[in-house]
């Protein structure tokens, strides 16, 4: 998978699609799982029934999968299949609030480190938004990777002609 500049996920040649902001991801999560969760509660006799309640379960963990990726939160929605455990802890909410916990830590562990002064993978380089005023020793690191990159290609083209 590849980053491209205009934040398209490159997945195939076949398959490209635009990704979705964080925050609407997160938002959308959390209120599929929130009425997941509440529904689970007030229809329980007829979530009760195994074939219709496991679907409505298997349904809901696929639609929350697809939202966040993960496959942490996955195997914590998986605790709604067993009888008693699923239906009186909120599973989907549970999950879902660890994922945006994970997922906002590992997208601020760049700021964090770009803060401090330490260097950044520049795969993290994504995960930075461009401040609309830089302060002093703050760095660009969209235009650091994009510089970066039309030297190493500047110096490939070199290296090609004189060979």
């Amino acid at each position: 998978m590849r980053r491209t500049h205009d934040r398209r996920v490159e997945t195939s040649r076949l398959d490209k699609r635009v990704e979705i902001p964080f925050r609407l991801r997160a938002a959308s999560a959390l209120g599929i799982s929130i009425a997941a969760d509440i529904l689970d509660y007030v229809a329980a006799p007829i979530f009760a029934m195994p074939l219709i309640g496991d679907a409505a379960d298997a349904f809901i963990s696929v639609v929350l999968y697809s939202i966040t990726r993960s496959k942490k939160a996955a195997a914590i929605n998986a605790l709604e299949f067993i009888p008693v455990i699923g239906d009186f802890v909120p599973v989907y909410t549970l999950s879902t609030l660890i994922w945006i916990y994970e997922e906002s830590a590992k997208r601020k562990r760049p700021q964090v480190a770009v803060a401090a002064g330490e260097k950044v993978p520049a795969r993290d380089a994504y995960a930075i938004q461009p401040a609309t005023a830089m302060s002093k020793g703050e760095v660009d690191l969209k235009a650091l990777t994009s510089r970066r990159y039309a030297r190493w290609k500047r110096e490939l083209k070199q290296n090609v002609q004189t060979c």
